[in-house]
């Protein structure tokens, strides 16, 4: 019980940090719905806190800005602009992360140590396995996977709380928005999903392809 403490602690001070960004951006409730002469100033207020307040936020806002059926051209424009600025991780962290999850590097004769591209959830490497097939190897960063779950959790929750609050918020469904991206964000957390699609996308073209 007092890791589960010490876990609800951690999440709850992280809730009002993220509440505390949004009041600090001029982030404030509209009652009459997006449209108005506010609207472009809220758009932009959105959009910094949610770049502010992290990687789980960016994607949300980036998910968002393509609902142009459901919000106004200047929300899906501010919002479009959001991107993952990220640094690559150095080489002995995403090597560590090999060795836990495939027992080290022994499967492989070479592994470009300089990333072919590197993203908020993942780091990606062109490796060749002892086989001599050309891969690509996907790694998770660390400690990503605890990160995204609470910060999903107070996007929820921040969803709910708006939601009863707002009506703009209940007619566009933002609580039903909240959970589609976190089973989306949840699905890109899982490799082997995306394993399966270029599977599948290989097999229809009549290639093959070896993602690790």
């Amino acid at each position: 019980w007092p890791r589960s403490l010490r876990s609800r602690a951690a999440r709850s001070r992280r809730y009002w940090q993220i509440v505390r960004i949004f009041a600090r951006c001029g982030v404030r409730p509209m009652g009459r719905g997006l449209q108005g002469p506010r609207s472009v100033s809220l758009a932009r207020s959105l959009t910094e806190a949610l770049d502010r307040s992290g990687v789980v936020f960016v994607k949300f806002g980036q998910a968002m800005s393509t609902r142009r059926d459901l919000l106004p051209p200047e929300f899906t424009s501010e919002l479009g602009r959001l991107q993952d600025r990220v640094s690559p991780l150095p080489w002995a962290q995403i090597e560590r992360v090999i060795g836990e999850e495939l027992g080290g590097t022994g499967m492989f004769t070479e592994i470009d140590t300089d990333p072919l591209a590197s993203a908020s959830i993942a780091q990606v490497h062109a490796a060749t396995l002892r086989t001599g097939e050309r891969v690509v190897l996907k790694v998770l960063r660390p400690g990503v996977t605890s990160l995204v779950e609470r910060d999903l959790d107070i996007i929820a929750r921040l969803a709910r709380r708006t939601e009863a609050r707002v009506g703009w918020a209940r007619a566009i469904g933002v609580v039903k928005l909240a959970e589609g991206f976190a089973v989306s964000l949840r699905e890109e957390l899982d490799f082997r999903v995306e394993a399966g699609n270029l599977a599948a996308v290989g097999a229809a073209a009549g290639t093959d392809g070896i993602v690790i």
